[in-house]
């Protein structure tokens, strides 16, 4: 009868552990949702042959997508500005390759963590005395940069 009372006891016990751990545990489920992804070929990032979808973005994208049970919709813009109208618009739901600035954090939600670095080259004329990590030889000089590009905004910081 005593040794009975004790197993009475610590499958009481026991159970009472299992209702209370199981009820602090939630099951989560995501739900199936289509993400549209805007994105312009020329970056490389997103790229489309046949139908099928590759590169960094896209092996990124699908990670996630293990996650959260997204599905894509890849839409092919002429430039990257235009898949940022289309952002703005609400037209697509994400850009991937949006360089970060305060302007644009007024407007849209950034990730906390980046998906990458993004390294910028500068090419000089084998004549001009100018070489690798030679900072002292770029003073006074000229160099060419594309318009509003990311690497030419941080170049003249």
């Amino acid at each position: 009868m005593k040794y009975r009372r004790k197993y009475i006891s610590v499958f009481l016990l026991a159970l009472m552990i299992v209702i209370i751990s199981s009820r602090g545990m939630l099951t989560v489920e995501a739900q199936e949702k289509t993400i549209k992804i805007g994105y312009d070929s020329n970056s490389k990032f997103i790229q489309e042959k046949n139908s099928e979808y590759y590169g960094y973005g896209v092996e990124y994208l699908d990670k996630i997508s293990q996650y959260t049970n997204w599905e894509y919709e890849y839409v092919n813009d002429e430039s990257w500005q235009d898949s940022f109208d289309k952002l703005r618009k609400g037209e697509i739901d994400l850009i991937c390759t949006v360089h970060y600035t305060e302007e644009r954090e007024k407007e849209f939600v950034y990730s906390d963590i980046p998906l990458g670095y993004e390294t910028t080259l500068l090419y000089a004329n084998p004549n001009s005395g100018i070489s690798y990590q030679d900072y002292e030889a770029f003073n006074g000089c000229k160099v060419g940069l594309l318009l509003e590009s990311y690497s030419s905004v941080e170049f003249t910081k």
